[in-house]
């Protein structure tokens, strides 16, 4: 996928609870850029979102991706993404094993 300035994205997973209890989840999204004009962590957490899940219930989280979500200090001072392409992980933790990459125009 491709944006620029002003478009977003809806970045979307599911999930199952496949116990046999309730229990609660954080959904977390992290951004990595490929190649940047500053050193930048290999995932940097951008947003994450609580949720419920009964035992064998599934329910669907949606990140809405902009360029506020890509954007860092860049060498230039300014904040603000570069054009270039980002990896988003979406899961538990920093170990996301879901991902997409998408282009910044």
């Amino acid at each position: 996928s491709a944006m620029r300035l002003n478009d977003s994205i809806q970045l979307s997973i599911t999930l199952t609870n496949t116990g046999k209890r309730a229990g609660e989840e954080t959904v977390q999204l992290y951004v990595r850029d490929k190649v940047g004009s500053v050193t930048r962590p290999l995932r940097e957490l951008r947003d994450f979102q609580k949720i419920q899940l009964q035992a064998g219930e599934s329910q669907k989280v949606t990140f809405s991706i902009t360029a506020e979500t890509l954007s860092f200090y860049r060498a230039d001072m300014n904040y603000a993404p570069e054009a270039g392409e980002y990896i988003l992980f979406v899961g538990g933790d920093s170990n996301a094993s879901q991902s997409v990459t998408i282009r910044f125009e």
